[in-house]
């Protein structure tokens, strides 16, 4: 579903019994695509940082890019696997990891790290 806060790897999803659901990918982090608070901007020059990419403003971009991709992606029919363990993190909306395959049959998360649009990251 559309959201303004939606990004590469968290989302809202309607589900076939009409529930809506926050999502957020295992397994994978996108770059930002806002830094409106002091963790926000620490946390966006750290995934810049290791996407080697200088200017702040570029590196939302490609969280963009990514927000963009994963919008395809969701365009058509696609699975969820979850057992809504709470993702929350530092945002104040309740969500759930999940897995996602693609109408192709693909993990949406594999497509993000192999497109160069989000890392690998699994629990500290």
């Amino acid at each position: 579903m559309e959201t303004p806060w939606a990004d590469g790897d968290s989302f809202l999803v309607r589900f076939p019994d009409g529930k809506e659901h926050v999502l957020r990918l295992y397994f994978v982090d996108c770059i930002e695509t806002s830094a409106s608070t002091t963790s926000d901007k620490r946390r966006l020059r750290e995934q810049a940082r290791y996407f080697g990419v200088e200017d702040l403003r570029l590196a939302v971009e490609f969280g963009q890019r990514a927000t963009d991709f994963t919008r395809q992606q969701l365009a058509e029919p696609f699975t969820v696997s979850t057992a809504f363990a709470d993702a929350r993190g530092r945002s104040g909306k309740p969500r759930s990891y999940a897995f996602i395959r693609t109408g192709g049959g693909k993990d949406l998360g594999r497509l993000l790290v192999e497109s160069g649009l989000a890392r690998a990251m699994g629990l500290g």
